[in-house]
């Protein structure tokens, strides 16, 4: 019973990691959303935090423009305001440039939190 033929083997299962909030200031969610404005084509991006166990809004900030610089710099600011301390927390988004970016990595780095992302190609994968 092994596998015959051309084609290939079918691949093995991966176990998905996942997360589980048991306790506030554990697991973040966070995500960047358009928010549309009255001219056509033209938006305005809301950066959101969300803790897990809560569901308290940690953080957020509306800006013109989508980068991982704003989002560095927020999520430095939650951390100041919410007093987390290193290898407390675990951020959980999708797989957007401003969340994968390397500023932001790097920040998330200095500050000992881990970072969580999405399966590619899964669109609910996301906590709330």
């Amino acid at each position: 019973m092994k596998h015959r033929g051309k084609s290939r083997p079918p691949r093995k299962i991966e176990v998905v990691s996942t997360y589980q909030a048991t306790r506030p200031r554990e697991l973040f969610s966070w995500d960047i959303t358009y928010l549309p404005t009255l001219v056509l084509g033209i938006y305005y991006y809301l950066y959101l935090f969300m803790d897990i166990f809560s569901r308290k809004i940690v953080g957020h900030e509306v800006h013109e423009t989508e980068s991982m610089e704003k989002s560095s710099d927020l999520i430095e600011n939650i951390c100041i305001v919410e007093n987390i301390q290193r290898n407390q927390i675990i951020t959980h988004a999708d797989n957007g440039s401003p969340m994968k970016g390397c500023t932001m990595l790097v920040t998330l780095q200095r500050l000992g939190i881990v970072p969580s992302f999405s399966r590619p190609g899964v669109s609910n994968d996301h906590a709330y």
